[in-house]
């Protein structure tokens, strides 16, 4: 093998697995954030869903107090616009369910706010002033739905941190195979400086001096290296010259 084809060698090989393991790293994350990113997104919009809800059943709630003090108008202003905002936001949060738990809660929130809005129509019914009504049919209702919207709010935010720790865990993991290629091509960087030092510097230097020796003494003394390429090639140029220097004489 050529000295040329040796230091190639020693510098292409520890480059090539430095890049492959820049790339199975950059690959493996850019999958790994793809993958978390579109969990993370469908957790977020079911958070916002139920925020969404919230908001709705507050307003709803408000409205049927102002109903029961005789603000029918007000009240029917409000009915009209929440109750829409309402069943949106529970048609978008059954349509992104993601997490196994979830689909029970959302099924329980359905019938929750099923009967709460025939407690609503039935609000009409009631006198004005009648806040036994409210206590004994609408506030029972109203409660239970505040705290199954809050589990499901909670339940989403739990997953979100939940996919944040999978990121850490998983980037460990992802890097571990880079990691472990680096390291094997640091070792095979030192084992090449090693044998850099044994096949061509040490080498290099047995014939600087003799060479040295050879114009100081006029007499070439051959090194002695073990070597197949240019080195050993110059050692033998070098002492067949010094055989005909010394037949000349």
């Amino acid at each position: 093998m050529s000295l040329r084809l040796k230091l190639l060698l020693g510098f292409i090989i520890p480059s090539v697995m430095i890049l492959v393991a820049g790339i199975w790293s950059s690959s493996q994350m850019r999958s790994l954030g793809r993958r978390v990113q579109a969990m993370l997104d469908e957790n977020e919009r079911s958070v916002q869903y139920t925020v969404k809800m919230n908001e709705a059943l507050e307003r709803l709630d408000s409205g049927v107090l102002l109903r029961l003090h005789g603000d029918g108008a007000s009240y029917q202003a409000i009915y009209k616009v929440s109750t829409m905002d309402l069943l949106r936001a529970l048609n978008d949060e059954q349509e992104n369910i993601t997490i196994p738990t979830e689909k029970e809660m959302v099924d329980t929130l359905a019938t929750l706010i099923d009967a709460y809005l025939l407690a609503l129509d039935s609000s009409g019914s009631a006198a004005p002033g009648n806040l036994d009504f409210y206590r004994v049919s609408m506030a029972p209702l109203f409660k239970r739905l505040k705290v199954v919207i809050s589990d499901v709010r909670m339940l989403n935010s739990k997953a979100m941190y939940e996919s944040s720790k999978l990121v850490a865990s998983r980037a460990e993991r992802a890097a571990l195979p880079a990691d472990l290629i680096i390291f094997a091509a640091v070792i095979f960087a030192m084992l090449f400086a090693w044998l850099t030092q044994l096949y061509v510097v040490a080498p290099t230097r047995l014939l600087l001096d003799a060479v040295k020796e050879w114009h100081l003494r006029g007499r070439f003394t051959p090194p002695r290296f073990e070597s197949r390429d240019e080195l050993n090639e110059m050692k033998e140029f070098l002492n067949m010259i010094s055989l005909k220097s010394d037949e000349g004489q």
